[in-house]
């Protein structure tokens, strides 16, 4: 076992534009799924919370790999005053 000596990790999970200067979530279902018109249709109370995201989930390309959404997600900016 790999014993980590004095080391600090810190994980900052956003989904939401938080700590980024683009919505996550929303930026990744546009790049790797279907993103409207499912959107528009939450927004105008067409479409319940539960639905958007089954349909955006099943949405998403066949084969997606963590390499995928790894190189997605550094295209990415952080917000320099988070």
């Amino acid at each position: 076992m790999k014993k980590f000596e004095n080391k600090d990790i810190y994980i900052f999970c956003d989904f939401d534009g938080t700590i980024t200067l683009k919505d996550l979530g929303d930026e990744l279902f546009k790049e790797f799924g279907i993103f409207e018109p499912y959107n528009s249709l939450l927004k105008a109370g067409e479409l319940n919370i539960y639905d958007y995201w089954k349909i955006l989930c099943n949405s998403l390309k066949t084969g997606l790999t963590k390499e995928d959404i790894q190189k997605f997600s550094d295209t990415i900016d952080f917000d320099i005053y988070f």
